[in-house]
């Protein structure tokens, strides 16, 4: 079950992101339900560490879709931060990979 749920996540949130690199809504929205799952399967696993990334992921999604998303400015600031927590991502999920 839990492989399953980790696929489903990632192909949400792999999907979400080409949304929002293309400036649309449903990619926010997307990304946002992959990351509410992420949260469920770190809960699942006892992974503290990714159920706090995953917390501050889900915090930073609500925030920014109430910004405007297609202003330029704040759409790179954007990209930047959600390219910086995909990178932390892989990190922990690498360490975590490593301690098991």
């Amino acid at each position: 079950m839990l492989t399953l749920l980790s696929w489903i996540a990632t192909i949400g949130s792999i999907i979400g992101n080409i949304g929002v690199i293309k400036k649309k809504l449903w990619g926010m929205q997307i990304w946002t339900f992959g990351t509410a799952i992420w949260i469920v399967y770190a809960i699942l696993t006892h992974n503290t560490a990714q159920l706090i990334m995953f917390c501050f992921y889900e915090c930073l999604n609500i925030f920014l879709v109430q910004l405007d998303i297609y202003s330029d400015l704040r759409y790179l600031i954007r990209c930047n931060l959600q390219f910086l927590l995909l990178l932390l991502n892989l990190l922990i999920w690498m360490v975590s990979l490593e301690t098991k």
